[in-house]
């Protein structure tokens, strides 16, 4: 764990405006991110914005052995050393290659995506882009879950999603609202 973090603040200094944050999500964040997944009856559940694997260590312990389950990071250690703890899944760089990835592996639609994307750091255009993907990616009963330090995000997920729920995190370091948003 102190490793984890070593390296997670290593690669934000080298970094900020990709990795977002000081410091890695809590599990007081990662159960509120996760909490609203039906994991019993997902067959297709993405992350962005992996980082050190908070999201995927829990993903891990509930999803289902035939569950098929895309992991994106950008960094490549960050992606390698997750990759390496749990193999099962399949990793991925470019969260912005979505809809190509998806098609692939021929998958039409996915239940849930979790994302620990920092849309603050991101153009206006690029967080269009992967926002895009993301909406026209969901199932028709899909889950969209993203943290944000702000809400910033939340006209945006607003107009593009019928139900957002907005929880707040003060567990977390910062303190974080999670999006929970559906159609």
């Amino acid at each position: 764990m102190i490793l984890e973090r070593a390296k997670f603040i290593h690669k934000f200094v080298q970094s900020p405006r990709e990795i977002g944050s000081i410091t890695p999500s809590s599990r007081f964040l990662a159960h509120a991110m996760l909490k609203e997944i039906s994991w019993n009856q997902a067959k297709t559940i993405v992350e962005l914005g992996a980082g050190t694997g908070v999201f995927t260590r829990e993903i891990a312990k509930k999803v289902s052995s035939s569950t098929q389950t895309f992991i994106f990071e950008q960094d490549d250690d960050l992606r390698t050393d997750i990759e390496t703890q749990m193999p099962q899944f399949t990793y991925l760089k470019k969260a912005e290659e979505l809809q190509d990835t998806l098609r692939r592996f021929h998958i039409s639609h996915v239940d849930a995506i979790i994302s620990g994307l920092p849309f603050s750091n991101f153009s206006q255009s690029f967080t269009q882009e992967i926002l895009d993907q993301v909406q026209s990616s969901l199932a028709e009963n899909g889950s969209f879950i993203t943290y944000q330090y702000s809400l910033q995000l939340r006209k945006e997920l607003k107009n593009r999603f019928k139900h957002v729920q907005i929880d707040f995190v003060p567990w977390n370091l910062p303190p974080t609202f999670v999006y929970i948003c559906s159609n």
